[in-house]
């Protein structure tokens, strides 16, 4: 879930990881599910996805919505 979302936003794990202030390699233990997200990255993470922390906790992807899809909405 992790993944399809970092790359929804066109993000590497490389950037994840610097935002967050962990390693590429932590982000990619996430997105095997070989480890889990500290409590504290949680926010931050789901913040920068796009996603709510509940939602990242649950696996829950919400509907995948375009850059042409957003522009619409605010019209």
């Amino acid at each position: 879930m992790i993944k399809e979302l970092r790359t929804r936003k066109n993000l590497t794990q490389s950037d994840v990881g610097a935002h967050l202030g962990v390693s590429a390699q932590a982000v990619e233990k996430w997105e095997s599910g070989k480890n889990m997200p500290s409590a504290g990255k949680l926010g931050p993470l789901a913040q920068l996805l796009g996603v709510s922390i509940q939602d990242l906790i649950e696996g829950k992807i919400p509907p995948f919505q375009s850059r042409v899809d957003e522009r619409e909405a605010e019209h």
